[in-house]
């Protein structure tokens, strides 16, 4: 067991990593910083966000109905929007750092029916007959 004991290899990697870091943290580099002073300086960190929305919206419909002649008819339509905005600024360690976005959409529809029913001329002309 010649390779774990005093001589060989153990001896050889327990006596060059045991120097190695001995020098390295003692009086080396790390040594050096134990008389020194780090200072910190202490400043607020500021945010401010702004933000404005909107929306808007309609609808109108239209209907009729002729009973006589048994005729109905609906029409419809409707639109819509939503805007918005915002605004980011921070300030830290004597930086400004600002962002801004905004968006918007917007979108309408329509439609139509209309039906032949049957209608009170319908009616008459049936009992007459």
């Amino acid at each position: 067991m010649q390779l774990l004991g005093g001589g060989g290899l153990g001896g050889s990697l327990g006596g060059g990593l045991g120097g190695q870091l001995g020098g390295t943290l003692g009086g080396g580099r790390l040594g050096d910083l134990r008389d020194r002073t780090i200072e910190r300086t202490r400043e607020p960190i500021t945010s401010t966000t702004r933000t404005a929305k909107s929306a808007r919206g309609s609808a109108d419909v239209e209907k009729s109905v002729d009973r006589r002649s048994g005729r109905v008819a609906a029409d419809g339509s409707a639109d819509g929007g939503i805007a918005g905005t915002v605004d980011n600024g921070t300030s830290a360690l004597g930086r400004s750092v600002g962002g801004a976005g905004s968006g918007n959409a917007s979108g309408g529809a329509s439609g139509s029916t209309s039906a032949d029913l049957i209608g009170t001329d319908d009616l008459r002309s049936t009992v007459q007959g």
